[in-house]
């Protein structure tokens, strides 16, 4: 399931030409991020969803006091009005008529921050007022998400570094605009300056620190295009007590090419500047220059996605080789796996044995780690450690077992693919393994390849939405950025067969008005598209005697014969929803899973799951 983010940044030349990413018209940045305020028109929280979602979008989710002190500041001055819709609510998660959670998240999943959130009226926990807004005071009232009011879009268009900055692998940068006299400042100010996110757009940015001498290099190549004439930059560098020091301790001692050895002429240039042939000098402090801000690059690319964080995909399994400081005894290894709802590597087919025999060639894998595979409850009798047995035809023992001196126990693999049987308390490196579909949400969904489904139950009247709703509401269902909740798109040949497999099952036979998918020609008429994916590929729709030239008729539902019909997309319907599977989960462990951002939504005011 591919998502295409429609993201309303730009690409604008600022002075003298480097590229700096802004918000599109309308959008108004913040940190890495760009927000829309809706003050013209007011409307229930589904509605505010689906206009979101329209721009690739989600309805505001707050991580930081300077983040809602920017949200209350920016809506006081420019977009005054009551309250706004956040993505804050209790629904309930796990039925359709359970009221009111009093559990306030936002979306569905991601727990607030309660040290953010300060009440107007504590919430009333009534099964009504399940959506809260925020004013211009930065408190939040419990409404009914069927209220109106204005609302809030929050758009992630960062590179790893705030708007506007320019990115290296490891530091962002943002040069002040020497066409711009308000930003040629004295030392004190320019500091003032970076270290304020209302300004810089960023949190806990510095006067630009040398870290490593790409820094140096990046910056020198960069600042001639600033400005035509000669030009100096303050940098967090001053000097005090006999010696010069960044103003950030971990900054690292790179070799400064100076214009002509530091002179503190009357004593009185005591902070550093970066002049644009790349050469640094001293100045007074008090005069007037432009200033580089920096702060560190966080995240700088995301990569390919395929539901297993940074484990390996095999299958629908996901794979994590632990070795290096992570090297443990068989028991320790075991419960290190379960930390990531993972087991030891059970070999229990043919292809799996190849796999794993292909993987311990890697050099950078352990010569030896542990398996799964134990003898610890009867000598001579293997099995692995979820207790199922162990087909021998799988394993490639080498002149083993022999169970030396009684202690050997436990089995691992070697690079050369053959088993051998350990001491259990042997330290050694470890192979973990999950089943990446059996964490799909819960049995209300169902797995295929490396997605999850979920059919609405179309005999619960209250579970039927029109297709905006439907694709807000699927869109809630989204975790985080290797899971994220959509709208059914149909974008293979096999997804095409498994979906027409499941409406055609039984059990959805009397199912005469079929679901929802994502597929309109809304955009243009008589062009169908499905809204996620990759180009449309007409041979995965199976049209019954349709499309026709009805103009009201832009929204596609699947009925239970796996045909496509045209519908008005206002009607009332049930519809599928598809999400990545969970994947590896999080843990104590240095086996991180790699977040990149991706469209997050809150939940439906009228299905839960």
């Amino acid at each position: 399931m591919h998502v295409q983010l429609g993201l309303t940044v730009i690409l604008l030349y600022v002075g003298s030409g480097v590229a700096q990413n802004v918000c599109d018209d309308g959008w108004l940045p913040y940190g890495s991020n760009c927000y829309k305020f809706f003050t013209t028109k007011s409307v229930s929280v589904a509605s505010a969803q689906a206009e979101c979602v329209r721009s690739a979008s989600s309805l505001v989710r707050i991580h930081s006091q300077d983040e809602l002190n920017w949200i209350t500041t920016t809506a006081k001055a420019k977009f005054p009005s009551s309250g706004f819709w956040t993505d804050l609510n209790d629904n309930p998660k796990n039925s359709l008529s359970q009221v009111g959670t009093g559990n306030w998240t936002w979306g569905s999943f991601e727990n607030a921050d309660i040290s953010l959130i300060t009440w107007g009226v504590s919430p009333a926990n009534d099964g009504v007022a399940n959506c809260a807004g925020v004013n211009i005071l930065g408190t939040l009232s419990d409404l009914d998400c069927a209220a109106r009011q204005g609302f809030v879009c929050k758009m992630d268009a960062s590179n790893g570094c705030p708007l506007g900055w320019l990115s290296t692998d490891t530091s962002c940068f943002w040069i002040s605009d020497t066409t711009d006299p308000s930003q040629m400042v004295t030392w004190s100010a320019a500091k003032a300056w970076c270290s304020t996110p209302l300004k810089s757009n960023a949190t806990g940015a510095q006067l630009m620190s040398i870290s490593v001498q790409d820094d140096v290099d990046f910056l020198t190549n960069n600042l001639p295009y600033q400005g035509k004439t000669a030009v100096t930059y303050w940098l967090g560098y001053t000097y005090a007590n006999g010696q010069w020091s960044w103003i950030v301790p971990s900054a690292s001692a790179v070799s400064l090419p100076w214009q002509q050895s530091p002179n503190n002429v009357a004593g009185m240039e005591n902070c550093g500047v970066l002049r644009m042939n790349g050469m640094f000098d001293d100045r007074n402090c008090s005069s007037m220059a432009n200033f580089i801000c920096y702060q560190q690059q966080y995240n700088t690319q995301a990569p390919d996605n395929q539901g297993c964080g940074q484990w390996i995909r095999a299958g629908k399994l996901c794979y994590g080789f632990i070795g290096g400081s992570k090297v443990a005894a068989w028991q320790d290894a075991k419960s290190y796996c379960k930390q990531h709802s993972a087991n030891l590597v059970k070999v229990d087919s043919f292809d799996k044995q190849a796999w794993l025999n292909m993987q311990m060639l890697d050099p950078a894998n352990d010569k030896f780690m542990w398996t799964g595979m134990n003898d610890i409850s009867t000598e001579g009798q293997y099995v692995w450690s979820d207790s199922s047995s162990v087909n021998q035809s799988y394993i490639n023992w080498n002149q083993e077992p022999n169970d030396y001196k009684g202690q050997e126990d436990c089995g691992l693999i070697s690079s050369s693919g053959y088993y051998n049987d350990m001491s259990c308390q042997q330290q050694v490196a470890a192979i973990c393994e999950i089943d990446n579909l059996a964490s799909c949400p819960s049995s209300s969904w169902v797995a295929n390849n490396n997605n999850c489904y979920f059919f609405t139950p179309y005999k619960n009247k209250t579970a039927l939405m029109n297709q905006l709703e439907a694709a807000s509401f699927c869109n809630s269902l989204s975790v985080d950025g290797n899971h994220v909740g959509a709208l059914l798109s149909v974008e293979s040949a096999a997804e095409h067969d498994f979906i027409k497999n499941q409406v055609t099952n039984p059990q959805y036979a009397d199912n005469a008005v079929g679901w929802w998918t994502s597929m309109s020609d809304q955009q243009t008429e008589g062009y169908w598209t499905f809204a996620t994916g990759p180009i449309f590929d007409p041979s995965l729709v199976d049209w019954n005697g349709e499309p026709s030239t009805k103009p009201d008729d832009d929204c596609g539902v699947i009925t239970f014969a796996g045909a496509y019909h045209m519908r008005p997309c206002s009607w009332q319907l049930n519809f599928i929803c598809e999400r990545y599977a969970y994947g590896v989960t999080g843990g104590a462990a240095s086996v991180t899973i790699s977040m990149f951002s991706i469209l997050t939504l809150v939940l439906s005011t009228r299905l839960v799951v």
